[in-house]
């Protein structure tokens, strides 16, 4: 039997560790968002595996500016204002 486990990283913008957080392999990433942030985020930047109604509120009742990538779904694409916010917060190899 092999078990795997992961390790979830809060970096800030100069690349220095502000939070790690550790979990079972079957555990996705999104439900250790909110263990990760800090008293001093902002803002907070995520891809869209990140992106839920849960995580908005959480952000916005602890006064985090939310980058979280949109994503576009089924019959629902992205509109221009969304797209526009992704180039923005992107961040380009």
């Amino acid at each position: 039997m092999t078990y795997g486990y992961k390790t979830h990283i809060n970096i800030d913008e100069d690349g220095f560790i502000k939070a790690m957080v550790f979990s079972a392999g079957n555990i996705h990433d999104s439900n250790r968002f909110t263990s990760l942030l800090s008293g001093n985020v902002s803002p907070a930047y995520a891809d869209r595996a990140y992106a839920s109604s849960k995580h908005s509120e959480y952000l916005k009742n602890n006064k985090i500016d939310e980058r979280i990538i949109k994503s576009a779904y089924r019959n629902k694409p992205l509109t221009k204002k969304d797209k526009d916010f992704n180039r923005l917060h992107v961040r380009k190899k």
